[in-house]
């Protein structure tokens, strides 16, 4: 009988030594298929995609992206880039020269719709996937001149020459001819678009000056950015409803809008007539 509990004795210690032998092995199995699987799960969640590209011919600002003469069309579709890391933001950076770049910006920490004025360009953050594509930033009050949508270079010296030099270059229509007592007027059905000065740090605007029209313009802007006792004079076209003459301050930013054609004339626009 003795002997028949020593064996019983031994088996149980056998088998609690198997069963410890295996939970240690297991564990760390375990542990690891965890941290796995939750590392996996982390990236699922993280993942971003954003347009990616530039079309500056000699590079655009971030060395990453690809060039796309297409990259500044205000509804960009094209190249885009992909990164599992968490608290990233997409980005539209506008350049003085009217460039744009778009990309991921590889620093955490930026909330969507923040903006950032540089020395030479503006840079605004969205989140979530895709999201740098129909905007030119303007949450920023900065319009976006480029090359894509200045078709239009010079703009009418008189009234009597509106359409006939400009518009028809923007349309194969057949423009339709009116004549009044004094002049002939050539027209299109675009000049129900609105006209306004486009440039960037032009503190004036005279023949030269550029000209955009967008069937969407609801109002001219002129915008006047006083970086460190710097000022700098934005003038171009607005999807934003204003008041005509309206004028908005915001910080080192100020905005004012009217609502004619190239009415966005001024010597820093209402602003000035306000300071004097």
């Amino acid at each position: 009988v003795a002997s028949s509990s020593t064996c019983s004795v031994i088996l149980l210690m056998l088998v609690s030594t198997v069963q410890f032998l295996v939970a240690m092995v297991m564990q760390p199995i375990l542990l690891v298929f965890v941290i796995t699987f939750a590392r996996m799960s982390a990236s699922d969640s993280f993942n971003l995609t954003c347009y990616n590209c530039h079309d500056d011919p000699d590079g655009g600002s971030y060395t990453y992206t690809p060039y796309d003469p297409d990259c500044g069309h205000f509804y960009y579709n094209g190249n885009t880039d992909e990164r599992v890391d968490a608290g990233l933001t997409c980005v539209t950076v506008i350049e003085n020269s009217g460039y744009v770049t778009r990309g991921i910006y590889m620093s955490p920490g930026h909330a969507d719709g923040e903006c950032y004025y540089g020395s030479s360009y503006t840079r605004c953050h969205c989140t979530g996937d895709s999201c740098n594509t129909a905007s030119y930033c303007e949450q920023c009050r900065y319009p976006k001149p480029t090359p894509s949508t200045t078709e239009v270079t010079t703009h009418p010296t008189s009234k009597s020459t509106i359409g006939t030099t400009e518009a028809t270059s923007l349309t194969t229509k057949e423009p339709i001819s009116t004549t009044t007592d004094d002049i002939a007027i050539t027209t299109t059905n675009q000049l129900e678009w609105l006209k306004c000065y486009n440039c960037i740090d032009c503190s004036s605007v005279d023949e030269s000056t550029p000209v955009i029209e967008d069937e969407n313009f609801i109002t001219c802007v002129t915008i006047m950015v006083v970086i460190s006792k710097e000022v700098d004079v934005v003038r171009g076209g607005s999807y934003d409803e204003y008041v005509d003459g309206e004028c908005v301050q915001h910080s080192e930013i100020f905005s004012c809008w009217c609502t004619s054609n190239l009415c966005n004339d001024k010597k820093f626009g209402h602003i000035q007539e306000i300071l004097d």
